[in-house]
């Protein structure tokens, strides 16, 4: 009897902690494996090239998001229209936040990261900063109701 009493209260323990959100965490994208498999592309070039990895940071992550949610819901126009705004409000969460760029990238293709991956590399000023001095980042993907992906990668340059 004393067993079953344990299992019952350790499930609804369980269940408590599973229904809980951590405020810590930016949301998380349906597009997840496509911006994971994006963010290794870059971080291996960037690892063939001398450069440190980027480390993802939620504050990022959640700035690059909300932009690649609003280009594919046609909220924004595709490109860096309120660039520094996002910016200015990474910085006012985000200690020791200093210099910044952003990427971005709309495509149809099959594997939207390899293509997105591509597209950077092949354009002087976003290989400019994929290569660039930034320690920090936030990559995310959005689909649009006609199947186009939309990509916000936002670099930062964090200071200890």
């Amino acid at each position: 009897m004393r067993k079953k009493q344990w299992m019952f209260w350790g499930l609804v323990v369980c269940f408590c902690f599973l229904d809980c959100k951590n405020e810590g965490t930016a949301p998380q994208s349906p597009y997840f494996d496509i911006e994971q498999k994006t963010l290794q592309l870059i971080n291996e070039y960037r690892i063939q090239n001398g450069k440190d990895p980027l480390q993802t940071h939620a504050v990022i992550y959640a700035e690059a998001y909300q932009h690649s949610t609003n280009m594919a819901e046609g909220k924004v126009p595709f490109g860096h229209d309120g660039f520094s705004a996002r910016v200015e409000r990474i910085r006012a969460e985000l200690d020791g936040a200093g210099a910044a760029a952003e990427n971005v990238a709309s495509t149809y293709s099959r594997d939207p990261a390899q293509t997105a991956f591509e597209q950077w590399r092949n354009s002087s000023g976003h290989n400019r900063n994929m290569l660039g001095d930034y320690t920090h980042c936030g990559l995310a993907v959005a689909k649009s109701e006609d199947g186009c992906y939309y990509f916000t990668h936002i670099f930062v340059k964090v200071s200890p």
